[in-house]
């Protein structure tokens, strides 16, 4: 019988402790590098909005460029119609000059056939004066030509006269016919003229009205046209102001985007570097557990590997009865539960793990308060079934699903690939398990390689805290 001396009782003893030690360490390692994770996240995404920031600055300070360019552009059109209607203007007051000179002229034309109205008047009644002087002549000359017809032979010289009288007193009244004919024809046009021309200075009168409202109205634009000019101005200048602000703006935001970028490589950094170290740590935690040194996680490496065994047999019982087939458990056909948020699957072997392995679940969960997860996960990190604390009805709400529907999720973390590769009896981990997304959970996990009548099918995984 070999009795332990006082030195291997210390150094067991140190060796515990430093197990001990190797164990907290290796939690607190996975803790940080989960801090760290979700600081790189928060970086990330930060770097995701300034990327975005940048992108719109970019934008907004080449639509401030077009709006101080199409201000200049509005302003020099603003100056070009402004003089283009003060030219305008003054066409129209010549215009209206012009219109006033023709108007007064109008108007003594107007006087002036007016007069030449009463001199045509007084010809009439002159023609008609000659035409009664005509008509006497002619019975004059008519009774001329009776007399000397009564004084025969003696008369004849008379009657001779008295004829060209008559014939004189004829011509007369047709040139006094003409006349009047003349005359009244000059009359008719004189009125129809004057008709005429009464109509088109009243025409003229309107048309000088509205080029006097139109006068009006281009003062107004013109005088409007000088406040768009004023305000234009305005505008370029408090745009100017915005353009240097943003430009000022952008080179802060720029500063501030090299200060992210370099934090965010920096976080990449240390988190490469914790992720590192927290591998180290497993790795030392896994030797020191291997080695016997750590009693405490010693007894729940050995409940695992008892655990899977009966989790083969209970399996490989029901292949041997018919109940299930190899290809059942090994179905790699998963089939996306509709609406599952986060994405839930389902193949051939789901409802039977739901009856068997699931109880088996909650009986080893519930033998430990220690004991804070159970569960079989195949080669591709595929969950068939959970235990019940796991596997409630989904809500629709993505925290509450993340953290208590995790039956049917496939489940990969990127330590896991080595382990899945691994024909080590048992893998120590310490790992942060998702949580409900947001919020995390340390765990020190056992993994046990699962084999199914000789062939490797995952591992059975329990979590547990001390």
């Amino acid at each position: 019988m070999n009795i332990e001396t006082t030195d291997q009782f210390e150094n067991r003893e140190l060796a515990q402790d430093i197990a001990q030690i190797c164990g907290e360490v290796t939690v607190e390692c996975s803790d940080a590098a989960g801090v760290v994770s979700k600081q790189l996240e928060a970086a990330v995404e930060i770097r995701k909005k300034q990327l975005i920031l940048n992108e719109q600055s970019e934008n907004l300070f080449k639509e401030l460029t077009s709006v101080v360019h199409a201000t200049d552009d509005a302003s020099e059109l603003s100056k070009t119609a402004k003089i283009k209607l003060q030219n305008g203007g003054d066409t129209i007051e010549s215009a209206l000059s012009s219109f006033e000179s023709v108007i007064d002229l109008i108007k003594k034309q107007s006087g002036q056939i007016k007069i030449l109205s009463r001199a045509l008047d007084q010809v009439k009644n002159v023609t008609s004066s000659i035409d009664q002087i005509a008509k006497t002549t002619n019975m004059l000359a008519l009774n001329a030509t009776i007399e000397a017809e009564k004084a025969g032979v003696a008369g004849a010289t008379f009657a001779v006269v008295a004829s060209e009288v008559k014939k004189l007193s004829n011509d007369t009244r047709s040139a006094a016919d003409e006349i009047t004919q003349t005359v009244n024809s000059l009359s008719d046009e004189t009125r129809v003229f004057m008709d005429d021309l009464k109509m088109g200075v009243d025409d003229n009168r309107v048309a000088q009205v509205q080029i006097n409202e139109l006068k009006a109205l281009v003062s107004d634009v013109t005088s409007i046209i000088s406040d768009v000019e004023a305000k234009n101005k305005d505008i370029a200048y408090s745009t100017g102001a915005i353009y240097e602000t943003e430009n000022a703006n952008t080179l802060t935001r720029k500063e501030v985007s090299e200060d992210n970028e370099e934090m965010h490589n920096n976080l990449i950094n240390v988190h490469q570097q914790i992720t590192r170290l927290e591998e180290k740590s497993n790795e030392m935690f896994d030797i020191f557990v291997k080695s016997g040194l750590s009693p405490n996680d010693n007894i729940y490496v050995e409940k695992s590997i008892e655990c899977c065994e009966n989790i083969k047999k209970i399996t490989e019982d029901a292949i041997d009865a018919g109940i299930i087939t190899m290809d059942d458990v090994f179905d790699m056909d998963l089939i996306k539960i509709k609406d599952s948020n986060p994405e839930r699957f389902r193949n051939r072997l789901t409802n039977w793990a739901d009856r068997h392995w699931q109880p088996f679940y909650d009986g080893i969960i519930n033998s430990d308060n220690n004991i804070d997860g159970v569960v079989c996960s195949s080669t591709a990190g595929y969950l068939p079934t959970h235990s019940s604390d796991k596997s409630k009805k989904p809500m629709g709400d993505i925290t509450y699903d993340t953290a208590n529907c995790r039956n049917g999720r496939v489940m990969f973390l990127p330590f896991e690939e080595k382990i899945k590769r691994s024909n080590e009896p048992y893998t120590m981990v310490v790992y942060r398990q998702e949580g409900d997304g947001d919020n995390y959970i340390i765990s020190r996990n056992v993994y046990v390689p699962l084999y199914i009548k000789g062939r490797r099918w995952g591992d059975f995984e329990l979590g547990y805290d001390l």
